[in-house]
């Protein structure tokens, strides 16, 4: 029972580390399976939480405001009709709308929209009225009669081949990283992680070239005697396991970073095979703990913050970060390749780095958001 414990605490990711510690410290070690992913805060829970704070909304503009969320898409459009949501509330369709113009105008400008169509209308209006630029008031006639059904990459295809390629340019311009999800990459922070808040591992050169593996904790040493006063025997079992999680961390930080000290220093192109059997045997753990201390797990280093796993692999092709790296850096030589199809990609990657990936490669990992 102890050792499943620490191996239970083992897998755990940091961000999950501290719901687990708030909700034992109540009650001892839980008995059955936390369900995390209620309690981890979603997309749709944040742009809630933002607008409510940026906006004074009553109570039936906060109902319609839920209603608005919770009805639209991976892509960010709005699947219900603004009818149907105002009867469903009681409200009206003009307060609806009202509601809907004030997403659309939030961080994530365009959020809400109905169609491809009403989405780049949107952009193109924003764009004109900050910038005023005449490419975009010539974009806007463009498109004005056009009527696209279809998802968005489809119709995103068909624009490319109708307008000329500076509009297309200057349309591409007006997208941002909201609704077109292709860079998983924070272009500022250089993080591939969505949840790159959290490092399990951060990795670091230092001066004199050795490479430096701390392991951070949101659990301080206030928490545990705190933990400790409500219930000794359960804070001693749970220090063991993170005194546990910690050291395996740290061999497994030490094996990983001295093996891609070159992807430290140079990046991703530098990424070199590991199995992670040869880390078991390099640091006498078992290959079943290995695998847990790696899956879930993310690491801060110099070139961002990226998948534990991805770090190692026997084959590069398995690891999404040196597959996206790829697809982003030929997307972003040209805003025409943002929509080639997946067969495409892989032929001009293949001509271009002399890497080949399959077509369902790409496709698995084009649009992947960790």
């Amino acid at each position: 029972m102890r050792m499943r414990r620490r191996l239970e605490i083992l897998s755990m990711p940091r961000r999950r580390l501290s719901l687990f510690f708030r909700q034992a410290a109540r009650g001892g070690w839980p008995l059955g399976p936390i369900d995390y992913a209620a309690a981890e805060e979603s997309d749709g829970d944040r742009l809630l939480r933002e607008m409510r704070l940026e906006y004074d909304y009553d109570a039936v503009e906060l109902e319609i405001l839920e209603e608005l969320i919770g009805n639209l898409d991976a892509w960010g459009f709005l699947k219900e009709s603004a009818i149907a949501i105002a009867k469903r509330v009681g409200a009206t369709e003009k307060q609806v709308h009202a509601i809907r113009c004030d997403l659309q105008n939030f961080d994530a400008c365009g959020i809400g929209s109905c169609d491809f169509m009403e989405f780049l209308r949107f952009q193109l209006a924003k764009k004109i009225s900050s910038d005023g630029g005449e490419i975009y008031r010539q974009c806007m006639r463009a498109i004005g009669p056009m009527n696209m059904g279809g998802d968005f990459i489809r119709s995103m295809r068909r624009l490319q081949k109708t307008i000329s390629e500076p509009m297309f340019a200057a349309l591409m311009e007006c997208f941002g990283k909201n609704i077109l999800r292709i860079h998983p990459r924070d272009p500022e922070s250089g993080d591939w992680a969505k949840n790159s808040g959290t490092p399990d591992i951060c990795a670091s050169i230092t001066a004199d070239g050795t490479v430096k593996i701390d392991i951070p904790s949101d659990i301080g040493e206030a928490d545990l005697a705190m933990a400790e006063q409500s219930n000794k025997r359960w804070a001693c079992e749970f220090c063991a396991a993170m005194a546990m999680r910690q050291e395996t961390l740290r061999k497994i930080g030490q094996c990983i970073f001295g093996h891609q000290i070159a992807f430290l220093r140079h990046g991703i192109p530098q990424l070199k095979t590991l199995k992670q059997i040869q880390i078991s045997q390099k640091m006498d753990l078992s290959p079943s703990s290995v695998s847990r201390a790696l899956a879930g797990k993310y690491a801060k280093t110099p070139q961002g913050t990226v998948p534990l796993v991805d770090l190692a692999r026997d084959d590069l092709k398995k690891s999404s970060i040196y597959v996206i790296h790829y697809i982003c850096t030929l997307m972003g030589e040209s805003p025409g390749n943002y929509f080639l199809s997946n067969q495409k990609i892989a032929d001009l990657i293949d001509e271009k780095f002399d890497i080949r990936f399959s077509r369902k490669t790409i496709a698995r990992f084009r649009f992947t958001h960790f």
